[in-house]
């Protein structure tokens, strides 16, 4: 027991030794606080009777005073700039809060579907937005129902089901009947672009006609347009007659009539004499002039 107790003896006071220690400078700490501040006291005190000395008991007074106030006025500056400083951050959240409700108020203008307070948006219930929600209602019932005879059959394990058009097995009704929408609105969408083909044909038809005559009228001739050539018709000699033909390397082939094949040697005789005497007299002008 002896033994035992002298062998626990050094580590309780290790123990206790630590904690003094710890308190011990706890205290040192304390005592040098104490000692600062009184040194900071008596500097105060220092300067005070210094300035008593030197400026008398009055003065002194009204001195402090007025350091006392100057002090409590800069006390109470910083007290109102802090306030200020919360005020301005209160602010700043403020202006982000609304720049982020403006910017989504935008994106709502933008897509149509903000009103303004006090106004109301009439439309009416038959308009291109009502009826395409309609049809993309009815296209997802039918998918749906479609999907859920898929589903039945698979969990039944791949039984045929009838259809309406053969009787035959394999195909669902509702694919069947989806299947044949598709097909009635694709039919309807081609007798639409028909239809539309035929306008055009036909407006194409009496703008082409229309131009014929205007160039028959400016011009004097009407034009034919055949498979290969056009062919022009003088309006006021049917026999005279021009046609046009081109080639694979865009060079254009102009024919001319019977009759004014026979006349054409002698046209071009003609106008070659009128360019001839047209030059002749420049020759000779130039002539003269060189003597």
């Amino acid at each position: 027991m002896l033994g035992s107790d002298f062998r626990c003896s050094p580590r309780v006071q290790s123990t206790t030794y630590a904690d003094a220690d710890d308190a011990l400078t706890a205290r040192v700490e304390q005592l040098e606080k104490l000692i600062e501040q009184k040194d900071a006291e008596a500097g105060a005190d220092t300067v005070d009777m210094s300035m008593r000395s030197q400026v008398g008991d009055a003065t002194f007074s009204t001195v402090r005073w007025e350091a006392i106030r100057e002090r409590e006025k800069r006390e109470k500056a910083e007290e109102e700039m802090a306030e200020l400083t919360k005020q301005i951050e209160a602010y700043e959240e403020t202006i982000e809060r609304l720049e982020q409700t403006l910017f989504e108020l935008r994106g709502e203008i933008a897509a149509g579907t903000h009103d303004e307070p006090g106004t109301r948006t009439l439309q009416l219930a038959d308009n291109p937005e009502a009826r395409w929600f309609a049809m993309r209602e009815e296209e997802v019932g039918r998918m749906k129902e479609e999907i859920n005879v898929l589903r039945a059959r698979i969990t039944e394990g791949g039984s045929g089901v009838a259809t309406a058009a053969d009787g035959g097995d394999g195909v669902p009704r509702e694919t069947y009947e989806n299947l044949q929408r598709e097909k009635e609105e694709l039919e309807e969408v081609v007798k639409q672009k028909e239809k539309r083909l035929l306008r055009l044909k036909s407006v194409f038809q009496s703008k082409a006609v229309e131009f014929r005559d205007s160039i028959s009228s400016l011009l004097g001739y009407k034009l034919h347009f055949e498979p290969k050539h056009v062919r022009l018709t003088s309006v006021y000699d049917r026999d005279i007659d021009l046609k046009f033909a081109s080639g694979g390397g865009n060079q254009a082939v102009m024919g001319v009539g019977i009759i004014l094949s026979r006349i054409f040697p002698s046209f071009l005789t003609f106008i070659s004499s009128l360019s001839e005497s047209a030059v002749a007299p420049k020759t000779r002008k130039k002539s003269k002039l060189k003597y």
